[in-house]
């Protein structure tokens, strides 16, 4: 999944179609071909704290790697974001919004140094709170 992330994939389709392309070196990942359900089924078992460790690990290896800019600041400056993401409310009954509609909101806080997120969270899409500080 990481690598589907990594290289900018759309979909589990996609995700596969790229993995049988190169199949003479999924041997070096331990993996054979694979296919849609086989993936659906692995990323299924995984636990959502994996990924968040994985993020957490990434992340700290950013701040080396980051575009820089010439803006010279006393404090460090940041922006902050709260996108609403439309779902399918029939898909995702939990998600209710509207009464057609279901949303989760994203909420970012972006460091201007790196164009790092420093802090992001997933609230229900009728949150118009959130305390930065707080997860």
């Amino acid at each position: 999944m990481a690598m589907g992330q990594l290289s900018g994939r759309n979909s589990l389709r996609d995700i596969v179609e790229n993995l049988s392309a190169q199949t003479h070196r999924l041997y070096r990942l331990g993996s054979a071909k694979m296919s849609r359900s086989n993936l659906a089924g692995t990323n299924e078992d995984k636990p959502a704290v994996l990924y968040e460790a994985l993020f957490g690990r990434l992340i700290q290896r950013c701040p080396s790697v980051a575009p820089g800019h010439n803006f010279k600041f006393a404090n460090p400056l940041y922006s902050l974001d709260a996108s609403t993401i439309d779902l399918c409310l029939y898909a995702f009954p939990w998600a209710d919004f509207r009464t057609t509609k279901g949303a989760v909101k994203l909420h970012v806080r972006l460091n201007q140094a790196g164009y790092l997120p420093e802090f992001v969270t997933i609230t229900g899409g009728k949150n118009t709170t959130l305390r930065w500080g707080e997860r």
